[in-house]
């Protein structure tokens, strides 16, 4: 990588943990021992700095001062034991984001990773030199959608908590961090929590807090918390989130996303009842690529730029008909099935091409078979509801389908033996793909 995360940590055990779950992750660390030392080391190379806020000579809070100052670009993650009350001064003073230590691996991989995303988008945004809409990333399911970037306009963290409903790929973290920008100032707090991936004891501590860590509703204080996937939430953990809102307890603005629309996480009970009247007080949706093709032809020059920069090629060319397949084609899900099927078009059209010579994706280089193999969570709500065999039929059908028709090459995908999947065809008369 390019760019450097540099560590601002007096504690060696510490700093020499963070570089090495880093260093792993694949990131170019720059260590420093205390405040005075980061302050020096600190440069334009910078993406991302992680501070502590107890620190020798210089501490947390004036590090965060001085680098906002000079390197307004670089987002500052605040890995810290600090109480309650030193976390939300952090946020308030321009920190990215707040990790509590001890720190989890995948919480301060993922903070980076959000902290990357946004350092871009805002330094395309200026680049540019383009209107508000424009910082959310060209990629985004919204970037081309006037009715959404309307229905944002009209968006007051005063009426209430907002729901998004975006499909499967859709880009609710853009969305979501769009929105806040827009309706905050800079540095105001901006806490995620992504329900998809927690266990119910996490998600709980996550939100309230522990007495040894700080909940992420207190770290959004006076900004806003998102809750991504709100239909994975647990009900007990949706109970007391109802009570603090009922309360007037919560003093940030709430955003919640899911890929279902709000009627279905209610019929499927996925939803406490009376967390609904909140939820229906501020709405969006993102429209699937599908019902966007205008915007296809743009993705893909957008697309392709990315990756001729990222292969330092000096031309990546595309035939019309391939832009025309591509428009065509009833995506299941957004945009980053688009690129998949890009970047590998264009690993083969690179493979084909002599030395020196242009690189162009023909239509023989479009493959759709990863897209079709996905199975989206509204399937899987209703296989969920079918008996056994129907599930077990379902899923032959679809390999077969995968493999036109190909019992052994089926049998493989499944995990069970030729003469298995001949039976369960004769046993559920699965009928042979046309």
């Amino acid at each position: 990588m390019s760019g450097q995360i540099l560590i601002a940590e007096d504690d060696n055990t510490s700093r020499e943990l963070l570089s090495r779950v880093l260093a792993q992750a694949g990131y170019a660390v720059v260590p420093s021992v205390d405040g005075e030392d980061a302050l020096r080391k600190i440069s334009a190379e910078t993406e991302v700095a992680i501070v502590d806020l107890r620190m020798p000579k210089v501490g947390g809070f004036t590090c965060i001062e001085e680098m906002r100052k000079r390197f307004p670009d670089t987002p500052i993650i605040v890995v810290s034991s600090a109480g309650t009350k030193d976390a939300v001064q952090a946020m308030k003073a321009g920190a990215f984001s707040f990790v509590q230590k001890p720190f989890d691996r995948k919480e301060i991989l993922s903070s980076l990773e959000e902290a990357l995303q946004s350092r871009s988008q805002h330094l395309k945004a200026r680049e540019r030199n383009t209107p508000l809409p424009s910082l959310l990333p060209v990629s985004s399911s919204v970037r081309f959608e006037q009715r959404l970037l309307s229905e944002i306009e009209k968006l007051n963290p005063e009426k209430g908590p907002l729901l998004i409903q975006a499909g499967k790929g859709a880009a609710s973290r853009e969305v979501t961090r769009f929105v806040h920008n827009r309706c905050f100032e800079e540095g105001a707090p901006y806490v995620v929590v992504d329900f998809s991936s927690l266990s119910v004891r996490r998600g709980y501590s996550e939100l309230f807090g522990t007495s040894s860590h700080t909940g992420k509703i207190e770290l959004a204080t006076g900004g806003t918390l998102v809750l991504h996937e709100i239909g994975r939430c647990p009900y007990r953990v949706q109970e007391l989130l109802i009570e603090r809102l009922e309360s007037e307890a919560i003093d940030c603005w709430l955003m919640c996303t899911s890929t279902l629309p709000l009627e279905v996480l209610i019929e499927r009970k996925f939803l406490v009842p009376a967390l609904e009247k909140y939820l229906d007080r501020q709405f969006i949706s993102c429209c699937p690529l599908r019902e966007r093709r205008a915007s296809i032809a743009t993705l893909v020059r957008y697309f392709l730029e990315q990756l001729k920069e990222e292969w330092k090629l000096d031309s990546l060319e595309v035939d019309q008909e391939v832009v025309n397949a591509l428009i065509e084609y009833e995506w299941p899900g957004n945009e980053e099935q688009l690129y998949v099927v890009l970047e590998r078009a264009s690993t083969l059209a690179r493979n084909r091409a002599k030395s020196g010579a242009e690189v162009r994706i023909e239509l023989q280089d479009i493959f759709f078979e990863e897209c079709e193999s996905s199975c989206s969570q509204e399937e899987l709500i209703k296989l969920a509801n079918l008996p056994l065999k129907d599930i077990e039929s379902y899923f032959i059908q679809w390999q077969l389908r995968k493999h036109k028709g190909n019992k052994s090459k089926a049998a493989r995908s499944l995990g069970i033996t030729d003469r298995t999947i001949f039976n369960k065809v004769q046993k559920y008369s699965v009928e042979k793909p046309s």
